[in-house]
């Protein structure tokens, strides 16, 4: 019987390592990866069943009119009931990954089932849960590199995305608790250690480690200050392809300097503990394991007590913008003098990218239109 196979993350579970391994490497003839030429379903997904098409996120960054969100809609709606006949025909089972689902409204939702029941591909959820105060340190980083330059651990409209029995009950409402698979994202108890490998287990796809490909998003600490300064003294996102191209090849440049991960001192999140121990026992007994984790486990290191410290750079990270851009060192390590160059400092080097990035990032671009044709997904 034919299926979909709902991956809806949720994010920062490894879903960009299992969506890139699955775009260039799914070749199992009895699963087929949906994507339109994307390595993510996102975009399709949040313009299709969305309440709004035109407020879906990467239309919102492009700058795509109301009325060309709507004749895309029109179009992703057609392909998709293409493809679905195609998968019928074949009987394979379809993989749709999107995480921007977990944050998706009931009715939103509801669409998504309701279509796909209706073309004959029961939904089957798979959904990851990572302990909540690293989510909220992802969820961070993340905000900073799309637009965000507001100093809070989560804006209160999105709270309700840590109650996660609450957001499990949605779905187990939906699509039924007994096709909603949700599992504790722990990499130590994964084969391998890999979030792909765990992920194709759980879904009868046969993908070895050699097909696995590891994409890490993520920016170090220091990246991420940088990054920060450049947001909040006056470098915003942009509207337009050209300006999202610009973003993405400067994320990546971000990506070589390394250094640990940005983690909260407990008191940021301090508001949440109540919640999170009320939540413990309901999803030990869902998941099998418990998601806690000690909020003060990096009390004593680098970490986030207030804006402050996101204004402190290092002098290797200066060292390293200064070589990156070609301009001359800032003097000092902290303090808004200091972010304000920072920031100027950044928007040279996100207005000029290097051919070396320009070039990789239309290499990576090319490679997977060519895989995208080639594999028809």
């Amino acid at each position: 019987m034919n299926r979909c196979v709902l991956h809806l993350g949720m994010p920062k579970t490894g879903t960009s390592s299992i969506q890139e391994s699955l775009y260039f490497g799914l070749r199992e003839p009895g699963f087929q990866y949906l994507s339109f030429g994307e390595v993510t379903a996102n975009r399709w997904m949040e313009t299709l069943f969305g309440d709004d098409p035109e407020q879906a996120h990467y239309n919102r960054k492009i700058g795509l009119s109301a009325q060309a969100s709507a004749t895309l809609k029109d179009s992703i709606r057609r392909r998709l009931a293409e493809a679905l006949e195609q998968a019928r025909r074949r009987q394979q089972t379809v993989i749709v990954s999107a995480e921007i689902c977990w944050m998706m409204r009931a009715a939103e939702l509801q669409r998504i089932h309701d279509f796909f029941s209706q073309q004959g591909f029961p939904v089957q959820v798979v959904v990851a849960l990572r302990p909540w105060k690293s989510w909220l340190e992802s969820a961070f980083q993340e905000r900073v590199k799309q637009h965000d330059a507001v100093f809070e651990v989560l804006p209160e409209p999105r709270h309700h995305l840590l109650d996660y029995p609450a957001r499990l009950a949605v779905l187990d409402e939906i699509f039924g608790a007994d096709r909603v698979v949700a599992y504790a994202f722990d990499p130590a108890s994964f084969p391998q250690g890999c979030a792909v490998l765990d992920f194709c287990s759980r879904t009868g796809i046969s993908l070895s480690a050699h097909q696995v490909r590891r994409s890490n998003e993520g920016l170090s600490f220091p990246a991420l200050k940088l990054l920060y300064a450049y947001r909040r003294w006056g470098g915003g996102y942009g509207v337009g392809l050209s300006a999202v191209i610009r973003n993405e090849i400067l994320f990546r440049r971000l990506a070589e300097l390394k250094g640990a991960s940005i983690r909260f001192h407990s008191r940021m999140v301090q508001p949440f503990l109540a919640d999170w121990c009320d939540q413990r026992p309901v999803l030990e007994r869902r998941l099998g394991k418990d998601l806690w984790e000690d909020p003060r486990k990096h009390d004593e290191g680098e970490c986030v007590r207030d804006e402050k410290d996101l204004d402190r750079f290092s002098s290797e990270s200066l060292a390293w913008l200064s070589q990156a851009t070609g301009l001359p060192p800032i003097q000092g390590i902290e303090g808004d003098q200091v972010a304000q160059q920072v920031s100027q400092q950044m928007h040279h080097l996100c207005q000029h990218p290097s051919l070396e990035s320009r070039l990789r990032w239309h290499r990576m671009i090319l490679g997977r239109r060519i895989a995208g044709w080639w594999r028809n997904v």
